[in-house]
């Protein structure tokens, strides 16, 4: 007759409560879950509140009207700064903001730099924005991200070189 070795059954010991205490432990997870209000109520996993989108229902609106005419605003606003004029530079800073569920402007960052100038007054102009009209989602205000392109152009005298950033 064949003897079983100790260790053996220690080993498998300690793998069969290892495996019931990571049962016990994923239980107790989807217990929580499942008692959470949110769920009980939806009937669903809870989705994080305050997501950001690209697209919703009705896009953020600004003056009544769509971002083209925040860009017609935005371009009023702007003044060239002083140092990049003497530098003759020009070109696009790329901007992405979020427009709140109240309407305030909110986390401007700069996603394509042409100059350190230039970035902050493309932001300043953007923090002084008057509050827009929230985007919706389903008949409920959402944060909706938003990206702007602020074109920096001027004319400088002809006999000077433009030093343009791509």
């Amino acid at each position: 007759m064949k003897k079983e070795n100790p260790n053996l059954t220690v080993s498998r010991t300690c793998y069969y409560r290892a495996f019931l205490v990571s049962v016990v432990f994923v239980l107790a997870f989807a217990w929580s879950l499942a008692d959470s209000s949110a769920f009980c109520q939806t009937g669903a996993i809870p989705q994080k509140m305050d997501s950001i989108y690209q697209k919703v229902d009705k896009m953020p609106l600004f003056n009544g009207k769509d971002a083209g005419t925040f860009s017609e605003w935005a371009a009023k606003q702007i003044k060239y700064p002083e140092e990049a004029v003497k530098n003759k530079i020009t070109g696009v800073v790329m901007t992405k903001f979020i427009v709140e569920k109240d309407g305030s402007v909110s986390r401007i960052v700069i996603l394509k730099s042409v100059d350190p100038s230039l970035d902050n007054e493309a932001i300043r102009v953007i923090k002084s924005s008057p509050k827009w009209t929230p985007g919706m989602k389903n008949n409920v205000p959402v944060r909706v991200s938003i990206i702007l392109p602020v074109e920096y152009k001027a004319s400088f005298p002809s006999d000077t070189k433009l030093k343009t950033k791509q």
